[in-house]
C-alpha cells in the first residue's frame, strides 16, 4: 500500500523586527492583485501578498489545495474582539468576529487564486509548516 504524499509547490517565510509603525499594505496588495480588496485585516493582507507573490502570475489548477500555517494568528483582531467583549461588554462587529479565525485568510486567498479544493489553516507557535 502506497502512503499518500503531500507535494509542497511553494513555501515562503517572512520575519522582520519592527521598530516603528507597521508599513501600510494596501498599495502592495493592489499592485499584486489588481483589485482593491476591502474589509480584511492585516493578517489576511499578509497572507494574500505571500500567496500572490508565490504564485508568480501563473494560474493554478482550481483543484489545488491550500494549506496556510503561521506561528501567530490574527492577534490584533483577537485582542480587539476580546476587548469589546470583556472591557466594553458589547458585541463585536461581524467584520471583527469573522477575521478572528484563520480561515478568513484561506477564504480570501482561495477566492483570489480561484481555488475550489480543500483548504486548511494551522496556527502553531513552533514548527507550523511541519505540523
Amino acid at each position: 500500500m502506497t502512503k499518500p504524499t503531500l507535494n509542497i509547490y511553494r513555501c515562503g517565510s517572512f520575519q522582520r523586527t519592527v521598530q516603528d509603525d507597521l508599513p501600510p499594505l494596501k498599495t502592495a496588495l493592489k499592485l499584486l492583485s489588481g483589485k482593491n480588496i476591502r474589509r480584511i485585516d492585516r493578517f489576511t493582507q499578509l497572507a494574500l501578498i505571500g500567496a500572490l507573490t508565490c504564485n508568480d502570475g501563473k494560474a493554478l489548477s482550481n483543484r489545488t489545495g491550500l494549506f496556510l500555517s503561521s506561528s501567530r494568528c490574527s492577534l490584533e483582531n483577537t485582542m480587539g474582539l476580546l476587548d469589546e467583549l470583556c472591557r466594553e461588554q458589547r458585541f463585536p462587529s461581524p467584520f471583527k468576529f469573522v477575521n478572528t479565525v484563520g480561515n478568513a485568510a484561506n477564504f480570501h486567498v482561495s477566492q483570489q487564486l480561484n481555488l475550489k479544493a480543500n483548504s486548511l489553516y494551522l496556527a502553531k507557535s513552533q514548527f507550523a509548516l511541519e505540523s
